[in-house]
């Protein structure tokens, strides 16, 4: 799973680490687009959604082992891995589902081939959900099959909640036109400028835990699909405010364009993941379960520092972030982490990326006695600092005050989690 940092902090210049492990594929699809925009280093939309907004659970669909497949939502998607068995390196390992294709069309997919039928959802496609103004995706739903735009053509198309359509030619002012159009089996659309370019833009993205500049997605139609719409101008209420936006639906996601909007939030994914989950089960997306345990660290008979972790549960896999301070308050280092929990122990991996590069390996075995909660464990770590790899192994030893703070003492300074000077 993907991790989420709070922290706005230069980019580590070492060297990354040859042997630091590559993350888990869903985490790793998450991290490239959508790392950035958690930790502030670019302005631009969530392509999934805040990690600790994700929740995971397994659904019906034919194809994968034992006719089930782990999924996970975010509020602008949902992540799939319909064959876990493939190549985890490919980018098509983890896919996003045709969301909004079923929320227009009704057909709830449980296979290649298979498919429940429900009714079309009538939730909005962009603004606030009680806005009464805006289309909802059976709104648009209606208008699939209505033919492609003129190449170059300017949108200046309104279209109301029953579906009218209606010709403002001074929505040409906001120079939106039609640029790429698509013909596929069963498509034939027209792609808005705003949302051409976007689908084909390059920025700051995560790859190998470090932020470089690149292409935001692997193809244009990567996250988005093919566009099952034209696009059209609609009055859409946003936080209490109606302005004009600019709506275009694709088999995967719906764009949005707001003129008004602050630059690079211009163009926004909708909420497609919350809605498809409240159209598939009836209920709200649940809230994760999250927790944050503080880890006073002792040695040579003295606490030295603190490490507070901040993790989001998907099953028995915990991803978040961390931070170690001084007892004085002072930051001294701060990464990410993921882990597997058991009623026996934990193993996790720990990433430093502030202010030197870095990881380890923690496994701790925990034990139950009158005294509470107590583990021994050892972490192995390896991290590039000014002078070199500097790597090592040492052996610790924590006891419960509580479920969430921990006393822990270390045989050794470990700098995966210090400075690493």
């Amino acid at each position: 799973m993907a991790l989420i940092a709070i922290f706005t902090f230069p980019s580590p210049v070492a060297a990354i680490p040859e042997s630091l492990p590559d993350p888990d594929p869903v985490q790793r699809t998450w991290m490239r687009a959508d790392l950035p925009v958690a930790r502030n280093v670019v302005e631009r939309t969530w392509m999934w959604g805040p990690v600790d907004d994700g929740v995971q659970t397994v659904e019906p669909y034919a194809e994968s082992p034992d006719a089930a497949r782990t999924v996970t939502y975010f509020d602008k998607s949902r992540m799939e891995i319909t064959h876990p068995g493939g190549d985890s390196s490919s980018e098509w390992h983890v896919t996003n589902g045709l969301l909004v294709v079923e929320l227009m069309t009704g057909r709830l997919q449980t296979g290649d081939d298979a498919f429940e039928d429900r009714t079309p959802a009538v939730a909005n496609v962009a603004g606030d959900p009680d806005d009464l103004s805006g289309p909802t995706y059976a709104t648009l739903a209606a208008l699939r099959g209505l033919p492609a735009s003129s190449d170059g053509s300017f949108n200046t198309t309104r279209v109301t909640r029953d579906g009218v359509l209606v010709h403002d030619p001074s929505l040409a002012a906001y120079g939106a036109i039609a640029v790429e159009r698509v013909t596929v089996l069963g498509i034939d659309h027209q792609v808005a400028s705003p949302f051409w370019e976007f689908m084909n833009s390059s920025g700051v993205v995560f790859e190998h835990w470090r932020h470089v500049e690149g292409s935001l997605f692997p193809n244009p139609y990567y996250a988005t699909g093919f566009p099952v719409t034209e696009a059209y101008w609609a009055e859409v209420k946003v936080a209490n405010v109606y302005r004009d936006v600019l709506v275009q639906c694709f088999e995967r996601r719906c764009l949005t364009y707001t003129p008004d909007n602050p630059h690079g939030w211009q163009i926004e994914a909708g909420n497609v993941g919350r809605h498809y989950y409240s159209w598939r089960y009836g209920t709200e997306l649940p809230e994760p379960s999250r927790l944050e345990v503080t880890f006073n660290i002792h040695h040579g008979g003295s606490m030295i520092a603190s490490t507070i972790t901040s993790e989001t549960f998907f099953g028995e896999l915990a991803v978040g972030e961390w931070q170690t301070r001084s007892p004085s308050g002072e930051l001294l280092a701060h990464g990410m982490l993921w882990a597997e929990h058991s009623l026996t122990g934990i193993e996790a991996v720990i990433v430093q990326d502030w202010p030197n590069t870095g990881w380890g390996n923690l496994v701790v075995q925990y034990q139950l006695s009158f005294s509470g909660l107590s583990g021994v464990g050892t972490l192995g770590y390896s991290v590039e600092t000014a002078s070199g790899m500097e790597s090592g192994t040492t052996s610790m030893t924590a006891q419960a005050a509580s479920l969430t703070l921990f006393d822990v003492t270390v045989a050794e300074i470990p700098p995966v989690l210090f400075t690493g000077s």
